[in-house]
């Protein structure tokens, strides 16, 4: 078992380098190597330790702080923590002046640091360009859990959590009794927002969103469902799209909405170094215990695959409906990005699909003609057919067709066409088949259908319902 109290005598304090609500943090070294002692200033603040303490000591993580220890100082304790030389990221940032690669590496990592944490379910609930610290070669650190907890504990406490204002999810300060649900039932959510804003004043080298707003400002702006359109009006007219939309993606007002971290990585890595993003991801994954779900595992193999065979992108497409049937590593990838996408509630799936197009090096125009002389047999490319209708992915906008598709497969079986017509419907105003496909495709499992179904139909009256 790890000791967690360290011999006072082994540690030295050196001089004072920050600040933090629990009290300084200076520098110092523990058996011949630089650290960081976040001190408290009073016996009061011990809970605040032994909260940090609890949470941090679980994180093991190339891209977390590493915690050492904790040592008694008088009149509390304080926590010893790994060295980063170049301080946090938002002062960084200022003082510096850093490409677009770079800024992109290290919010990709930053992503992966992120993801490691969910998965032992520590819920952060204070991301920000201050605790995120870097090393000298600029790998970052994802520090200060003094905030965090763990969903259950959460749930003990209510809806209240920590954080900085400017930097939480809407959920987190709207008065909105839905949003604040959800927030208690998917608190992680709001770390992916906050990441998100990070990811922003990445792009400001350092800018502090709201910056100068008082607090209630902040909250009446964050209340409203277009609040992000403001903040992206705000990032650089040269920044790359594809860093944009991964902003915009983490920045959905609703919280199952959101991107996830998966896909942002992803595109992060497009925009970094150039290394092939699913080798790092793998080869950190197995490093740092990182799961991810089996449909990503199995998009990230196929594409593993097609890397190192360096095949034709051409024989795998559909030239014509009159050749034979084409061979189908591409279609089956992305259709399970697609329907995962759906399982998990992130609506925003163009950016995902645009971004596997690119690593497949095949044009949204190919794809569709694929799906489309595949959903000649079935319901599930039928489905797909119908969303790249109604998106306008490698074919015009067509919300005609989009729905004769999402009929068509819906009526073959496919769970996913059916939660799609069961929109259609609503929208319509055709209550009873509205009801009628939700409930099939919830009957079936999915999740976003049920959860429709009683955000939909208990604000209509007894007469529609029962019928």
């Amino acid at each position: 078992m790890k000791r967690m109290l360290l011999k006072r005598e082994l540690v030295s304090m050196g001089e004072v380098i920050g600040e933090g609500a629990m009290g300084e943090v200076y520098s110092g070294t523990y058996q011949n190597v630089k650290v960081a002692i976040k001190k408290s200033k009073h016996t009061a603040d011990f809970g605040l330790v032994l909260k940090e303490l609890t949470a941090h000591c679980q994180l093991d993580h190339q891209y977390v702080l590493k915690f050492i220890g904790v040592i008694k100082t008088a009149p509390s304790y304080s926590l010893v923590l790994e060295y980063a030389e170049q301080g946090d990221l938002k002062s960084y940032l200022k003082t510096h002046t850093v490409p677009l690669s770079v800024k992109s590496k290290i919010c990709h990592d930053i992503a992966l640091g992120l993801t490691y944490c969910h998965e032992q379910n520590i819920v952060h609930f204070d991301l920000k360009t201050e605790n995120i610290l870097l090393t000298d070669n600029l790998t970052p650190k994802i520090s200060d859990f003094g905030v965090s907890s763990s969903k259950m504990e959460l749930g003990l406490r209510g809806n209240k959590a920590g954080g900085t204002i400017a930097w939480v999810a809407p959920e987190r300060v709207v008065k909105n009794e839905t949003m604040r649900n959800l927030f208690k039932e998917f608190p992680k959510l709001s770390d992916i927002y906050s990441f998100g804003l990070i990811m922003w004043s990445v792009a400001l080298n350092g800018k502090c969103p709201y910056a100068n707003e008082t607090a209630e400002a902040i909250r009446k702006e964050k209340s409203r469902k277009d609040h992000a359109s403001r903040l992206l009006e705000q990032l650089p007219r040269e920044i790359h799209t594809t860093y944009k939309e991964q902003i915009e993606n983490l920045l959905e007002y609703e919280p199952r909405d959101r991107g996830n971290l998966w896909i942002t990585r992803l595109g992060l890595e497009e925009l970094g170094s150039g290394r092939s993003t699913l080798v790092n991801l793998q080869a950190s994954e197995k490093n740092s215990t990182t799961k991810v779900t089996s449909n990503d595992i199995e998009v990230k193999r196929s594409v593993l695959a097609e890397n190192k065979s360096k095949a034709s992108p051409e024989k795998s497409i559909v030239q014509s409906t009159n050749t034979t049937a084409p061979e189908e590593w591409s279609s089956d990838k992305l259709i399970t990005l697609v329907e995962g996408n759906y399982i998990n509630g992130f609506i925003k799936s163009k950016a995902a699909i645009n971004v596997c197009l690119k690593k497949y090096e095949v044009n949204p125009g190919d794809i569709f003609a694929e799906f489309q002389y595949l959903a000649r047999k079935s319901s599930r490319h039928k489905f797909i057919v119908g969303w790249f209708h109604e998106i306008g992915l490698g074919t015009e906008r067509d919300n005609t067709k989009a729905f004769e598709c999402y009929k068509e497969a819906a009526e073959k079986g496919n769970t996913h066409a059916a939660y799609k017509l069961g929109l259609c419907y609503y929208n319509d105003g055709n209550w009873d088949a509205a009801r009628g496909w939700l409930s099939k495709a919830s009957s079936a499992g999915h999740l976003k259908a049920k959860e429709k179904i009683h955000d939909y139909f208990k604000l209509l009256p007894t007469s529609v319902i029962v019928g």
